[in-house]
């Protein structure tokens, strides 16, 4: 199921990129890219990175947005209005039929927790390490990649205690900073607090990263997918 869904995944990403290679040239254009404490775009201007002196038309404008579930929702009913691009890992039915998306890579999960924690002088992580803490996760339903994780852990791994919660947040950050538990995070994650250290484990588990953009993109948005999908496809098959 997770390498079919995998594949389904880039599949729909070459099938963007084909489109956007149909569309003709352009002149000068800004692409609105949105940040947030919990959506940086670090990768994706890694990617850009590369692209850029190939497309020297784009130009790149950063907008922040204010990290709640609300502003996000917010952003999301208004797609290519004030923000064009926002970098972050997906999830394909939390949100709903808003917007498109486009798969650039799989991150590895990971588990954050204080740096004053001592698994936090490990360099990776083993499930059995794990093993009597207590493990923040979100509450079934919300993420199916977050499920697969739970039923793993509950499943094969009774000895970790897992704790539903919300969204990872800056206030939940804050809340495990204060306390000695874990959380289920994300490796796109890594520094956004600077009293927390970011873990990864040694499991299969992963999340979708990638683009999410207006259901009716304009055409310089296209080029601009074209354009980061070419570097971050390039290990695809």
């Amino acid at each position: 199921m997770i390498y079919y869904e995998a594949k389904k995944m880039i599949c729909h990403s070459n099938q963007v990129l084909r489109r956007a290679r149909e569309l003709d040239t352009f002149g000068q254009c800004v692409i609105r890219i949105g940040v947030s404490l919990m959506n940086p775009a670090n990768l994706l201007l890694e990617q850009w990175d590369q692209a850029a002196q190939q497309y020297p038309n784009i130009r790149i404008e950063i907008v922040p947005f204010e990290d709640t579930e609300a502003a996000f929702s917010e952003v999301l009913d208004h797609l290519g209005e004030t923000i064009d691009v926002i970098s972050c890992p997906y999830e394909t039915n939390y949100w709903g039929d808003r917007y498109q998306s486009f798969h650039l890579q799989d991150l590895p999960m990971c588990v954050a927790c204080a740096k004053s924690h001592p698994l936090s002088a490990k360099d990776k992580l083993t499930v059995e390490d794990l093993y009597g803490q207590t493990l923040w996760i979100v509450e079934r339903g919300v993420s199916d990649y977050q499920d697969r994780v739970r039923d793993d852990l509950e499943q094969n791994h009774p000895k970790i205690r897992l704790e539903s919660g919300q969204h990872l947040n800056l206030a939940g950050f804050n809340r495990l900073v204060a306390s000695r538990d874990l959380a289920l995070s994300a490796q796109c994650w890594s520094g956004v607090h600077p009293l927390l250290a970011t873990i990864p484990v040694d499991w299969e588990h992963s999340l979708p990263y990638g683009l999410i953009y207006a259901k009716e993109p304009t055409k310089e948005v296209m080029r601009f997918i074209l354009a980061v999908g070419q570097k971050g496809k390039k290990h695809d098959h």
